[in-house]
């Protein structure tokens, strides 16, 4: 048998016999460029080409492949939540929430419509778990210079159902008020609603037993606007969160 010793085959150069393998086949002891060495190589996959390496040939391949199909790498996390979603309500008839969002002509900046990179360059990281995305503008599109990371309450008083109170030469959201009069927004509204004046809204004291109840009427329930059972309802689960 002719021997290998001292040719080279792509990666690998032949220094020595190997033995026989199972089914009867020369092998040999080869040095990879790597460094490492190897005797599994038989005479047919040396000549052949088929052996080309100790197998760091393919380790660097399937680095380099998983490099080309590897994206962001922040699938699953908030930011790309928050981007998933933005789009749905905006580009998807079929979602709950369309007619509030596509369904009135609210769109995504085309850069951040294609990517989520473009949109967690412009955006970043969300600051806390207590913020998630808000537009500033209610009726704009979701673009830069209008989008930011706000709390629930920031959102509160952003809503484009919001109602603004002017009360002593200061004017506030019902949301505002609640904070700085310790009276419930829940209890604000439903004031406003039963005809109260606003200065009687925000300088009668809340009863207890009215925050334990909070508003049970049917009449009063049906009567209600959509902005308003939304409002009491993200009050009543930012209530029960703590």
């Amino acid at each position: 048998m002719q021997t290998l010793v001292g040719q080279r085959f792509s990666r690998l150069t032949v220094i020595e016999k190997g033995g026989i393998s199972r089914a009867g086949k020369q092998m040999w002891v080869c040095r990879c460029d790597c460094g490492a060495t190897t005797t599994t190589p038989i005479t047919g996959g040396l000549r052949s080409g088929n052996t080309r390496s100790c197998g760091c040939l393919s380790v660097e391949f399937s680095r380099e492949n998983g490099k080309k199909r590897r994206t962001h790498g922040m699938k699953n996390t908030p930011e790309w939540h928050a981007w998933f979603s933005m789009r749905r309500r905006c580009n998807s008839p079929n979602t709950v929430g369309f007619h509030n969002y596509g369904g009135r002509g609210i769109g995504v900046y085309p850069e951040g419509n294609a990517s989520f990179e473009a949109f967690y360059r412009d955006m970043g990281l969300r600051p806390s778990d207590k913020h998630s995305l808000d537009r500033i503008d209610t009726n704009g599109n979701y673009e830069p210079g209008n989008c930011r990371w706000a709390t629930w309450g920031e959102q509160q008083n952003n809503t484009r159902h919001n109602v603004r109170l002017t009360f002593n030469g200061e004017t506030l959201t019902a949301a505002q008020w609640a904070v700085k009069t310790g009276i419930s927004a829940v209890a604000i509204y439903t004031r406003l609603y039963a005809g109260w004046s606003t200065e009687r809204t925000l300088t009668t004291k809340e009863r207890t037993e009215w925050k334990k109840r909070g508003p049970v009427s049917a009449e009063h329930s049906r009567a209600l606007s959509e902005g308003q059972r939304k409002r009491w309802a993200a009050y009543a689960a930012a209530k029960k969160a703590g």
